[in-house]
């Protein structure tokens, strides 16, 4: 497959951070690969598309006015920043940011050094990892896992195979759901469903517009906050402070042949249907 590298003689200084590609080659529709060499800094194009991958080598980064599209692997030691689309037939790696006006997709891994940022919508069908933050206008859809080193938030819905955790909060406009663990430092908050098929962990608040479901325990540092109803399919509920609060049902080990698992706070509203409910002392 044909590449292209692309050196100091193909940028031009601007007043800003960025160098302007001024290269001969048009690299808007590149059949084969693209590599920026080592130690150029941010290259700035119109758009850049390759059929291979792009890879932007040790200290060079890329952004464009327009999209980023490979069908192999983006790749850049520094950030990868695009005014429309991010798309990768393979995975997305930056060292710093990951941002788009738009989309960002891969089909495989997005990792970023720093943050993840789209205007609309995150979708990989292998993971999401970035060490700040990862957000997005619309939704964020991940086949594997979501993990960020601050906060997650999305517009609409966030959606993983596999657990969804943050050091800090996780919010969204939508629904939050996963096939495993959703675990935060501090709150969860949709507005809509909350589900996992495994547990729910929050160092601090729990809140849903509609429904709390969980394969495993549902444990919150504060309280525990639902519109339609707060379920533990198979164990325990345990708001450490305040209350455990619903206009709809409270069931703790639903599907427990062996006797109801506990609820403990230190107040309760709503119907409990199932569970052995300890108060806790204030």
């Amino acid at each position: 497959m044909k590449s292209l590298k692309i050196t100091k003689k193909d940028i031009k200084a601007t007043n800003k951070y960025w160098k302007i590609y001024i290269g001969k080659e048009d690299v808007s529709d590149f059949q084969g690969n693209i590599v920026i060499e080592e130690g150029l800094g941010c290259v700035y194009f119109l758009s850049i598309k390759a059929s291979g991958y792009i890879i932007a080598e040790a200290n060079s980064g890329i952004q464009t006015a327009r999209g980023i599209e490979a069908g192999n692997w983006i790749e850049a030691d520094e950030e990868v920043v695009a005014g429309y689309d991010i798309r990768a037939g393979k995975g997305i790696k930056a060292g710093y940011d990951i941002k788009a006006g738009y989309n960002i997709n891969a089909a495989s891994n997005i990792i970023a050094g720093w943050g993840i940022l789209a205007g609309k919508c995150i979708r990989s069908y292998g993971g999401i990892q970035a060490q700040w933050n990862i957000q997005a206008g619309e939704g964020i859809n991940a086949d594997s896992g979501i993990e960020a080193g601050n906060a997650i938030i999305a517009g609409y819905d966030i959606k993983a195979g596999k657990t969804i955790k943050a050091k800090e909060e996780i919010k969204a406009g939508g629904s939050i759901k996963t096939e495993s663990l959703i675990e935060s430092g501090k709150i969860i908050e949709a507005g809509m469903d909350i589900i996992a098929s495994k547990g729910i962990k929050a160092g601090s608040s729990i809140k849903s517009g509609e429904k709390i479901i969980a394969g495993e325990e549902i444990i919150s540092g504060g309280n525990i906050v639902s519109r339609n109803g707060i379920l533990s399919l198979y164990s325990h509920i345990r708001a450490s402070a305040i209350r455990v609060d619903t206009q709809g049902t409270i069931a703790a080990g639903i599907f427990c042949l062996n006797g109801n698992k506990n609820i403990e706070t230190q107040e309760i509203i709503g119907n409990v249907v199932r569970g052995n409910l300890k108060i806790q002392p204030r």
